[in-house]
């Protein structure tokens, strides 16, 4: 938002291509695809100012993730150039994103109730469901457009799961300032597995406090950008986590 308000447009960048004057190219492999995406890109098909075509990286990955950091880019990806398209989630070594990634020492201030509601794609073999009324949790199980046999009819609801346990999903993270006060800094939840979730839960004062490690994508001017939790660290006193050291700035 703010490069678009400096006057700096939004661009697209085209990467893969499925279709192609009628014919389909999902069952063409990845570096093939994208050979046509190329001709068609450069025979002026597909042109427009802020329209550009993606560059295939020739010499050193290295050196070519190096590159695209040090000109403010997330990173690189790298293709299976023999994998055909498909739909939905894809396998994890069809594709991998190579991102930039730091560490920070924080502390865990608080935590966040899961969301309420699956909006997934796997309602018809998802297991967790309530009652929306009462919010009673039936057995794990597949509901889907299914009615319970009490007296009274009532609807399944699909929640998500960590609902349906009553779990903390993510955390909220601070810092502190040069005045000693603590300052929000972010939340995270990637890198929390289940077990964290249960007990930030059933015992959430046995975490307040503790100093936290986490990698992220990159600091903007308040927060860190796309936490993940690392791991706790006792051998850290939370005093220790401040503004200054993440921001090189004593407040936020």
């Amino acid at each position: 938002m703010k490069r678009q308000e400096a006057g700096e447009k939004l661009r697209f960048y085209m990467f893969d291509i499925i279709r192609l004057g009628g014919d389909d190219k999902t069952a063409v492999g990845a570096y093939d695809r994208f050979t046509s995406l190329r001709n068609a890109h450069a025979n002026g098909l597909m042109v427009g100012e802020y329209v550009e075509c993606t560059e295939e990286i020739t010499g050193s990955l290295f050196d070519a993730y190096a590159e695209a950091l040090a000109n403010g880019e997330e990173g690189i990806v790298l293709k299976d150039r023999n994998y055909p398209y498909k739909e939905g989630k894809k396998p994890a070594w069809s594709m991998i994103k190579a991102k930039k990634n730091d560490s920070a020492d924080v502390i865990c201030i608080g935590f966040e109730d899961a969301n309420v509601p699956y909006i997934g794609d796997e309602t018809e073999t998802w297991k967790y469901w309530v009652d929306p009324d009462s919010g009673q949790r039936w057995p794990l199980g597949n509901y889907y457009d299914k009615y319970t046999q009490e007296e009274v009819c009532m609807f399944y609801a699909p929640v998500t799961k960590g609902h349906y346990y009553g779990w903390k999903t993510s955390m909220n993270i601070g810092l502190r300032d040069d005045q000693g006060n603590t300052v929000v800094v972010g939340k995270v939840a990637s890198g929390l597995n289940d077990v964290l979730r249960a007990a930030f839960a059933v015992a959430p004062d046995t975490s307040l406090g503790r100093v936290v490690e986490c990698n992220y994508m990159e600091i903007t001017e308040k927060a860190l950008r796309h936490p993940t939790f690392v791991r706790f660290r006792d051998d850290k006193e939370a005093s220790e986590c401040t503004v200054k050291v993440v921001f090189d700035i004593g407040h936020l």
